[in-house]
């Protein structure tokens, strides 16, 4: 998402709260954010760009332990 696309979706949503992403840790609204559950905790993405991001960066994380 650039700033642009940022800038135009809070100005979508005045207002509301905003979460962080977890990838690149852009703004966006509690609304319009992606959200995955892991264990205890909940994660939010600001697009499918971010979440598939990080869900790479797991199996990434889950293979290397598994080498071990």
């Amino acid at each position: 998402m650039t700033n642009h696309e940022q800038e135009e979706v809070l100005r979508e949503h005045p207002g509301q709260e905003t979460i962080e992403c977890k990838v690149c840790l852009k703004e966006v609204p509690a609304s319009a954010a992606q959200n995955a559950e892991c264990e205890d905790y909940v994660f939010y993405f600001c697009g499918s760009e971010c979440f598939d991001k990080w869900e790479h960066q797991q199996g990434s994380n889950n293979q290397s332990s598994g080498d071990k």
